[in-house]
């Protein structure tokens, strides 16, 4: 992120809590023209301090795109059209997957166990029905392994839960995803999941925010499933071009064939290992 906006390293840093959430004083005293939070009791917060807030949240993508259009429509001006041409890009992607899926859309879809890494190591930390995770596996062609039992984002399993889960795919997310990649694949207990045995054990793209989760790289994180569990299906798309040209589009930003190299490979930074 403050690579392709360097200006962002200049500015102030206001939430002084240990969650990181700014109080809604601290809003106040910026004297902000908008706020945007992730949380419907911060936004109510905000607002009873007169300060202008929305709640961006999204559990899905059709979330993704009324939170875009929301951004879009208080910024006014061009964003208002920006806003309209992501959301339409983000339809053909999601189209683009449809398409290519093709049969496998009606076959039996491979499960796939989510390793929620974003606030440590932990492989047991996951997500399950009703979440961002869910719709981007399904929309990709599988099926969130924890689905049928656990509801909402990071909840937490056991090993004997995972065992019995035995997921076809392992993807792993979160800021923190190269230290749960290295506690899972270093666990001699968790050697014989299918998954494992089998290669199929994925770091998820990282770029300016996780694509897992956070932000309009959501748009590719679909896409990029889609082609790691269908390869033969989508050997035509290519994904490193694709992501390039976002990052012209909408961030203006001439992305490096180091650079989309690294965002593909997991890695939180430019200059992570």
């Amino acid at each position: 992120m403050q690579t392709v906006n360097p200006a962002m390293t200049g500015k102030q840093s206001i939430a002084a809590s240990s969650d990181n959430i700014a109080s809604a004083k601290e809003i106040m005293l910026l004297n902000a023209d908008l706020v945007l939070t992730d949380t419907k009791n911060n936004a109510d917060a905000y607002r009873r301090t007169n300060s202008p807030a929305l709640c961006v949240y999204f559990s899905n993508f059709e979330e993704l795109k009324k939170s875009v259009k929301m951004i879009g429509d208080a910024l006014g001006g061009d964003a208002i059209a920006k806003a309209a041409t992501y959301n339409d890009y983000l339809d053909k992607n999601l189209k683009l997957i449809q398409d290519k899926l093709g049969d496998a859309k009606n076959a039996a879809k491979p499960t796939v166990y989510y390793v929620d890494g974003q606030s440590g190591d932990s492989i047991y930390v996951t997500s399950g029905s009703g979440t961002m995770q869910e719709d981007w596996i399904a929309k990709a062609g599988g099926k969130l392994a924890t689905a049928d039992t656990i509801k909402g984002a990071r909840k937490e399993v056991n090993a004997q839960k995972l065992l019995s889960l035995n997921p076809d795919y392992i993807v792993v997310g979160g800021l923190n995803q190269a230290a749960a990649y290295k506690t899972l694949m270093s666990d001699s207990s968790l050697s014989g999941l299918s998954a494992i045995k089998n290669g199929k054990v994925y770091l998820i793209p990282q770029g300016i925010l996780q694509w897992d989760e956070f932000g309009t790289e959501a748009a590719w994180q679909a896409v990029w499933l889609a082609k790691t569990i269908y390869p033969e299906k989508f050997a035509d798309v290519d994904l490193k071009g694709m992501v390039t040209g976002f990052y012209k589009t909408f961030y203006n930003y001439d992305l490096s064939s180091g650079y989309a190299d690294d965002i593909l490979a997991g890695k939180n930074s430019p200059t992570a290992k």
